[in-house]
């Protein structure tokens, strides 16, 4: 079987606002629901609206991005997929530092940044991601 995505995160300055926003307009469940962080979802697929400063390397960091920031695969096996992308030219973005708010973010650590040649973000996890308030 082939990845699956499993979340789209978007830069945004009120995390907690827009995400009561589309938890209202468009009857998604709100996992994780602070200032920083909102995770929704339908179930299946997350989407996940945070501060383009927090929660990721440095090397990915955008403070103040509001738009896309990168999305989320679910594969499994993260080392047969990345032998796959370091011959295709992607590149593996390695953890500096946790940022202190990282406890805002369930099961983050669990998974793996990479920047595809053009430079477009994207996670890779085994595990995958939440999709009820019981995983977490």
């Amino acid at each position: 079987m082939g990845a699956r995505l499993r979340h789209i995160a978007i830069g945004c300055e009120d995390p907690k606002g827009i995400g009561q926003f589309y938890a209202e307009m468009l009857d998604l469940e709100l996992l994780v629901h602070s200032e920083n962080l909102s995770v929704l979802t339908d179930g299946t697929m997350n989407i996940v609206l945070v501060r383009g400063e927090l929660f990721e390397p440095a090397a990915v960091r955008q403070p103040g991005l509001v738009g896309f920031h990168h999305i989320g695969f679910h594969v499994e096996s993260r080392a047969e997929v990345e032998a796959r992308l370091v011959a295709r030219g992607a590149t593996k973005v390695e953890e500096d530092e946790v940022p202190a708010d990282k406890e805002d973010a369930p099961g983050a650590s669990f998974e793996a940044k990479w920047l595809s040649p053009d430079g477009l973000i994207f996670d890779l996890s085994e595990q995958g991601w939440p999709t009820t308030k019981e995983a977490l």
